[in-house]
Parts: C-alpha cells; sequence; structure tokens
C-alpha cells in the first residue's frame, strides 16, 4: 500500500524573507574579478574591437645616411670632365712686319721718285694673317716678303710678288702666292687715302715653327716705347671709341667718338694709334681695333 506522502511548505517570516547582502557583495567581487579585471590585466580580448577605415600603409622612405658626404644610392656622382685646352688659331705663327711702299706712279704711269705712304692694314692684315690656314703653310718657317701693287684707277690689287728678302722655299713660298691671290681677289681699296694712281708694297712676314706660338702663351708682346709714324684716314668701326691722352689704358679719356667717325692717323704707338678726331684738330690715342685696324 502506498503511503501518502505530504508536502511541507514552509512560509518564512517576515524578518527572514531579505537578501543576503554579504554574500551577494562577494559574489559581484568574484565576478568582477573573473570577467573584467582579470582579461585586462592578462591582456585577453574576450571580444571583437570594433571596426574602422583600414589604415593606408606607406612605403617606407629609405633613411638618410648618417655620413654627410656619402651620396645617394640611386645616384652616381659624375666625374668632373677636364677642362680643354685651349686651341690656339693657326694665325699665332704669323708676325707681320710694317708695310712698306717701295715705289708708285702718276696717273700716266710714270715712276715716281718720293711716293707718300697709305695706310693700308685695315685692306691687308686680315687677308695676310690667313695665309696660315693655306696649304703648305702646315710647316713654313721662315721669312715671306710680300708685296702687291695697289691700283686705285681700277680700285683692285693688281698683283701678288715675292720679295727679295723671302727665306721660305720656293715650293712654299709658291703655294703661299698662290693662296694670297685668292685673298686680294676680291679686295677694295674704298677709303684708303692716296696721292698717286699706283703703289707698290710689301709687307714682311715671319712664319714661327710650328707649336711655337704655343709655348709663347702668356708673354706678352713687347710693343716698344717708340712712336711709328703713319698716315691715312680711319673709320670708328666700334658703337663708341675712347680717345685718350696717351697710348695705354691707364691714359686719361678725353673723348668719345660714335661708330662712322672718320679720324685722321697721326701715328703708331704698339697697339694704339694717335689721330686727329675732330674739326679742331683735337688729338688723342684710340686702340686700334676701335678703328679697325
Amino acid at each position: 500500500m502506498a503511503r501518502d506522502q505530504r508536502v511541507k511548505v514552509e512560509v518564512p517570516g517576515p524578518d527572514q524573507d531579505k537578501p543576503n547582502l554579504g554574500r551577494v557583495g562577494i559574489v559581484a567581487a568574484v565576478g568582477f574579478l573573473i570577467g573584467i579585471a582579470w582579461p585586462w590585466l592578462a591582456g585577453v580580448q574576450l571580444v571583437p574591437s570594433v571596426p574602422g577605415e583600414p589604415v593606408p600603409v606607406q612605403a617606407a622612405e629609405p633613411k638618410p645616411s648618417a655620413d654627410p658626404s656619402a651620396a645617394p644610392a640611386t645616384k652616381t656622382a659624375a666625374a668632373p670632365k677636364p677642362k680643354p685646352e685651349p686651341e690656339h688659331e693657326a694665325a699665332d705663327r704669323i708676325k707681320l712686319g710694317e708695310a712698306k711702299v717701295t715705289s708708285c706712279r702718276d696717273a700716266a704711269g710714270d715712276k715716281l721718285e718720293k711716293c707718300d705712304t697709305i695706310a693700308v692694314d685695315q685692306m691687308a692684315q686680315a687677308r695676310l694673317r690667313a695665309l696660315a690656314g693655306c696649304k703648305g703653310a702646315e710647316s713654313a718657317h721662315g721669312m715671306l716678303s710680300l708685296g702687291f701693287e695697289l691700283d686705285f684707277k681700277q680700285k683692285k690689287v693688281s698683283r701678288v710678288m715675292r720679295g727679295m728678302s723671302t727665306t721660305l722655299p720656293d715650293g712654299t713660298t709658291e703655294a703661299l702666292l698662290r693662296c694670297a691671290r685668292k685673298e686680294f681677289a676680291a679686295a677694295s681699296l674704298d677709303g684708303i687715302e692716296h696721292q698717286h694712281s699706283e703703289y707698290k708694297v710689301f709687307y714682311p712676314i715671319e712664319f714661327l715653327p710650328p707649336g711655337e706660338a704655343r709655348r709663347d702663351d702668356g708673354v706678352e708682346a713687347d710693343t716698344g716705347n717708340e712712336v711709328t709714324a703713319a698716315s691715312g684716314v680711319a673709320t670708328v668701326s666700334w658703337n663708341v671709341a675712347i680717345i685718350r691722352d696717351a697710348p695705354n689704358q691707364d691714359g686719361e679719356r678725353i673723348a668719345r667718338i660714335l661708330s662712322g667717325t672718320r679720324v685722321t692717323v697721326l701715328g703708331r704707338q704698339g697697339e694704339w694709334y694717335k689721330v686727329k678726331y675732330d674739326a679742331k684738330g683735337s688729338e688723342g690715342w684710340v686702340y686700334k681695333a676701335a678703328i679697325g685696324l
């Protein structure tokens, strides 16, 4: 026979129906330590972090070398190029002497006993220096006396010839004469002051040995202190030519004359010409290149 089982229900009294706050505090403290404090101290991440925008990855730039003298790895220091040696023109091997009038003729063709001096440097010097580039002049060494006849009726150089003081070999001389005839074929006599119809003029031309001009670099030529007589008319070729009271750069400036002004040549000293430059007859010194000489 089954026994009757009765359920016993105990109803707490008013003084017993209260939570045990002490236990609750202990349980809360233990839960805080296990769930929050311990993972934070141990560095354990229990939940995923909030997603954010991806941070762009930048290429790492090469750090500069600690040695300031070190060149960048991507660049190669270019070696300095050697400076080219100055080229010496062939004309440096030529030394021109003073032009000399050896004879002259009047309009009738008669030879005169006395001739005036004419200024032919402006017409002749550049052409004579060009002879250094002629075929046969490469190894020339010696003196060439070169003369030409000026025909003012036809206003041209009518003849080119050799002089008695020539020391160059005949073959070299003939080659230079052929070259000179070509140089003077188109020469104009316009602007050359003269009194007679025909003149014969000679230039002494010294050809230095090959390489001697190079050895003379930096040595200033001795122009001397003597004033050489000269005559003729020249025209200012520079925009402004400076007239000085002495034949050098230290001379005091006494006047300025403009391009195209005609001056009367009175004398020469080295690289300078003494000229009469105005209607009053004022005189002074001007550098030769300023008047095309």
